[in-house]
């Protein structure tokens, strides 16, 4: 059996793994330029040390040249412009993640595996909507390595980064016979947790009129996600414990354990370390849940990934790719997407639908669908923080922060109060101070994480 690493382990080893740094080129071809000279020249010209063939490009359009420890790119003269980060530019200093676009090709600056450097590929398919780019080629690796282990793992990662779509890659890469089940903490009735996780005997409860063999006996021979498993109540997380270190499951009513076998995954938007240590996790819990860590990268900082991505739902949507103009890629690159790829795919689909009465899409026709993918009223709760509605905000907080967002703190103004009032009571315990005013572990956290933003914002604010 291969040896589990420690987080601090696998990021040592990503570390010490050679990348080169250059640009990815994402439209409307793939191909890297690593910064290995001091300049190079892009152009359509024979001059050129890397040749954009377009009629939109200059014959030298511009060069990227090393000053000292940092990398410039600057325009050559050309017709159409440079463009860095969606600006104009004569001059501007490259970063990792940031955009270029000359004429139509589009890239991102980024660092790849030097072993793949030359001759790509540059991204993978691992599975259906499963694009495994630079940025993610480290954690995929550790999938493929983690997936045959029976040991359990933690995904973590912002919503929408598909945790989800990764945990079903390792249960396909696994090797079980068993089903692949997915449970959602945050939906099952408080009440009826237990019931519905561990199984009952018929008569266990009122209205228990048949045995249930519960979620996870149901996931025997394979894989149960627990999906926001922060979620769960203290008291399941103690008995989900006891399931994990004897292999088996005492339903409700019933005296005699089963034995089962199945392979745990845990996913959660916020570090369960961080949720431990505010007294919202049981410490021994994670203990035992972290045989590996996988951590998703928000999409705005995989920005390489969002074309092929965004191509794929596209084009699952009956839109075609190939009438996507430059300027749509550059600004699908740019965009912040706070709901990441579920959002992702909920902007291609509105896109394919438009395209049939206005054939090529460019900036333009896209920047409403990007304007418009606000955040879900499920999704609300995960907002953050509004000014202090004791003080009117002004016009350029109202601007960053906007409407919504503004009248939920609002709405939520009242059991924030209430709950800070509670935690000197429960000696700062979360968990009880929760219990005490009639919220969610996870309802509470949200709010003290907005109340600490919030000061935080006016301890910076000049």
């Amino acid at each position: 059996m291969a040896t589990q690493e420690t987080a601090p382990e696998l990021e040592s080893r990503v570390a010490a793994t050679p990348h080169v740094m250059g640009l990815l080129w994402v439209h409307p071809r793939e191909a890297f330029v690593a910064f290995a000279m001091d300049t190079i020249l892009f152009g359509r010209g024979a001059d050129a040390g890397f040749v954009l063939a377009s009629e939109s490009v200059s014959r030298s359009h511009a060069s990227i040249r090393r000053v000292g420890p940092v990398y410039r790119l600057s325009d050559a003269g050309s017709r159409n412009g440079t463009f860095h980060n969606g600006r104009a530019v004569q001059d501007a200093t490259l970063a990792l993640n940031d955009v270029v676009r000359l004429g139509d090709w589009v890239g991102v600056v980024t660092e790849v595996d030097a072993a793949i450097a030359s001759s790509g590929p540059y991204f993978e398919e691992a599975g259906t909507g499963v694009i495994v780019g630079p940025r993610s080629a480290a954690l995929f690796r550790r999938l493929e390595e983690a997936a045959a282990e029976r040991a359990p793992i933690v995904i973590e990662g912002p919503t929408g980064t598909g945790k989800e779509v990764m945990a079903r890659a390792i249960h396909q890469r696994s090797g079980r016979a068993g089903a692949f089940v997915g449970v959602n903490c945050a939906a099952l009735p408080e009440a009826l947790v237990e019931a519905q996780l561990f199984g009952h005997a018929r008569g266990a409860f009122t209205g228990a009129t048949q045995a249930s063999e519960g979620l996870i006996a149901t996931a025997n021979g394979g894989t149960l996600l627990l999906d926001e498993i922060v979620d769960l109540p203290a008291s399941q997380q103690a008995k989900l414990l006891r399931v994990i270190e004897e292999a088996s499951v005492l339903r409700v009513g019933e005296s005699v354990p089963r034995a089962i076998d199945v392979r745990f995954l845990a996913a959660s938007q916020r570090p369960l370390w961080q949720l431990v240590q505010q007294g919202a996790f049981r410490a021994d819990l994670l203990g035992r849940l972290s045989g590996c860590t996988l951590r998703l990268l928000p999409l705005c900082e995989r920005r390489e990934e969002i074309p092929r991505l965004f191509f794929g739902a596209f084009s699952a949507a009956k839109g075609d790719p190939t009438r996507l103009k430059s300027s749509a890629v550059e600004a699908l690159c740019l965009a912040p997407w706070p709901l990441n790829i579920r959002q992702l795919v909920q902007v291609a689909r509105n896109a394919a639908s438009l395209q049939g009465g206005h054939g090529e899409i460019g900036r333009q026709l896209l920047a409403p669908l990007l304007d418009d993918a606000t955040p879900p009223e499920s999704d609300e709760a995960s907002l953050p923080a509004s000014p202090d509605r004791s003080t009117p905000p002004d016009r350029g907080e109202e601007l960053v922060l906007g409407k919504r967002r503004a009248q939920w703190l609002a709405r939520h103004q009242h059991e924030l109060d209430e709950l800070q009032r509670a935690l000197p009571k429960t000696r700062g315990n979360v968990s009880a101070a929760a219990r005490l005013v009639g919220l969610s572990r996870s309802a509470a956290l949200r709010l003290l994480e907005a109340a600490a933003e919030l000061k935080q914002d006016d301890v910076e604010r000049p």
